[in-house]
């Protein structure tokens, strides 16, 4: 994947813009690496009330097994689907649309942190 565009179903003015990053990340709290990739994304999506912060996702399968699910937490995006969240320690820090929307179907094994309770970092 160098660049895709995924849409709203049922809004073509809510999109994003899926891009590769091509230099290795490494995700972390404190001390400990929550994941180390290169094969991490950019997000930029956009809706009639305007452009989102742009998200990095990074593969699950190149995430800790230190991340735990939390049990009873979902959300639903329009553009993306149901989310499911992740905790490291018994604090939330992530989550993945592991039921996404058919359009946003290479969006299920990606993981989303945020970024005001991780360090990203190049490797």
């Amino acid at each position: 994947m160098s660049t895709q565009t995924i849409t709203n179903p049922t809004n073509a003015d809510h999109f994003a813009t899926l891009e590769a990053v091509e230099d290795t990340l490494v995700v972390s709290v404190g001390e400990t690496v929550l994941c180390k990739t290169n094969k991490a994304m950019r997000v930029s999506e956009q809706s009639p009330r305007g452009k989102y912060p742009t998200v990095l996702y990074f593969p699950k399968g190149d995430t800790s097994d230190a991340l735990v699910s939390v049990k009873g937490r979902s959300t639903h995006c329009p553009l993306k689907g149901d989310a499911s969240y992740l905790s490291f320690e018994g604090d939330e820090v992530a989550w993945i649309y592991d039921r996404p929307l058919p359009s946003s179907a290479l969006l299920a094994d990606f993981v989303g942190f945020y970024s005001d309770k991780v360090k990203i970092s190049k490797a």
